[in-house]
């Protein structure tokens, strides 16, 4: 069973947050996923945010942790460790 799991983060894939502003039925998905990682009692990171209003949505149902270009752009491994290494 899923509830026997134990896990602290669930991920949202951007697949899903994709069209989160324009379609109301990815809007319902998006929230429902939310709340029913909440009442897991797991923590939800969304990716692909990419604009303040999708942000904004998003904290407004509950999701505290996002990820997207609005954040910063994807790194690569050698980028990381070039960033670091300095």
């Amino acid at each position: 069973s899923l509830c026997k799991v134990d896990f602290d983060f669930v991920v949202i894939d951007k697949k899903f947050t994709k069209n989160l502003l324009s379609e109301t039925k990815v809007s319902g998905a998006v929230r429902g996923l939310l709340d029913f990682v909440k009442r897991l009692g797991a923590e939800s990171i969304c990716e692909g945010v990419n604009s303040e209003e999708e942000k904004q949505k998003l904290r407004k149902f509950g999701c505290k942790k996002i990820q997207g270009k609005l954040v910063g752009d994807q790194l690569t491994e050698e980028k990381l460790i070039a960033k670091y290494k300095k």
